[in-house]
C-alpha cells in the first residue's frame, strides 16, 4: 500500500521517535525511498534544534548586521547630500562669478566711453636704456579715465585703448580735466597683456571710430 505525502507528514514524528509498528515503518521507508520531498522533511525533523544560547547569538549577529547595513546606508545618503550641496554651492559661486564678470564687462566696456584721438596728446615719449618705451599721455577730457586695454597684432605691435566714465561728481570734474597717464612698463601703467612696451614694436592709440594716434614709431627712431 502506498501512502500519500500528507499521511507521511502525520507519521514522520512517530517514525523519528521510533514508536511506529514494523509494518508502518516499512510503509514510511518505502515512501521515503521514492519521495525527495518527504526525505527533506525528515532531514529537517532530525536536525537538532539550536540551543537558546545559539539562537541568542544568531539574533545578536542579525541585529548587528542590520545596524551595520543601516549605518552604511545613512553614511552613503549623507555623502550624497553633502556632494549635492557642494555641487549646488559650487554652481551658485560659478554663476555669481559669471554674472559678476559680465556685469563688470558691461560696466567697464559697454557703459564706459572710449576716448577719441582728439582728447589724447603724446606729451613725452623716449626709449629707455633697457629697450623699453617710456611715454606720458595728456588727456584733455571731462571723462574720468577708468580702464585701459592693450592688444597686440601678429607682429607684436601694441594698440592702446583708454576708457572714461561720465558718472563722476561735479566737484571732481575740474580735477579730472587735463589728466596725465604715464607708462614705463605695463606694471607701472594701467596694465596690459604682460611684459613692457619694447622699442622694437610700434605703439598706437586707437579710438572707437578707428582713428589712430601714433605714440611710438619704431621706424622713425
Amino acid at each position: 500500500m502506498k501512502l500519500s505525502c500528507n499521511v507521511i507528514d502525520d507519521l514522520l514524528p512517530l517514525y523519528v521517535d521510533g514508536v511506529c509498528s514494523a509494518e508502518t515503518t516499512a510503509l514510511v521507508e518505502e515512501h521515503l525511498a521514492a519521495c525527495p520531498r518527504c526525505q527533506t522533511r525528515l532531514e529537517q525533523m532530525r536536525s537538532p534544534e539550536p540551543s537558546e544560547e545559539t539562537a541568542r547569538q544568531r539574533q545578536e549577529e542579525a541585529a548587528a548586521l542590520r545596524k551595520t547595513i543601516l549605518s552604511g546606508i545613512k553614511q552613503t545618503l549623507r555623502g550624497f547630500a553633502t556632494a549635492a550641496l557642494t555641487l549646488v554651492l559650487l554652481a551658485a559661486v560659478i554663476a555669481a562669478g559669471i554674472l559678476g564678470y559680465h556685469a563688470y564687462q558691461t560696466y567697464a566696456y559697454d557703459t564706459f566711453v572710449r576716448l577719441p584721438v582728439s582728447d589724447v596728446e603724446v606729451e613725452e615719449c623716449e626709449v629707455q636704456e633697457d629697450g623699453t618705451v617710456y611715454f606720458v599721455l595728456r588727456l584733455n577730457t571731462d571723462l574720468y579715465p577708468t580702464a585701459t586695454r592693450v592688444e597686440t597684432d601678429e607682429d607684436g605691435n601694441y594698440y592702446l585703448y583708454i576708457y572714461g566714465h561720465r558718472k563722476h561728481s561735479e566737484s571732481s570734474s575740474e580735477e579730472r580735466l587735463d589728466n596725465r597717464l604715464t607708462w614705463g612698463t605695463f606694471a607701472e601703467g594701467l596694465g596690459g597683456p604682460g611684459g613692457p612696451f619694447t622699442a622694437d614694436h610700434n605703439i598706437t592709440f586707437v579710438d572707437s571710430d578707428g582713428n589712430e594716434l601714433v605714440i611710438y614709431d619704431k621706424n622713425a627712431q
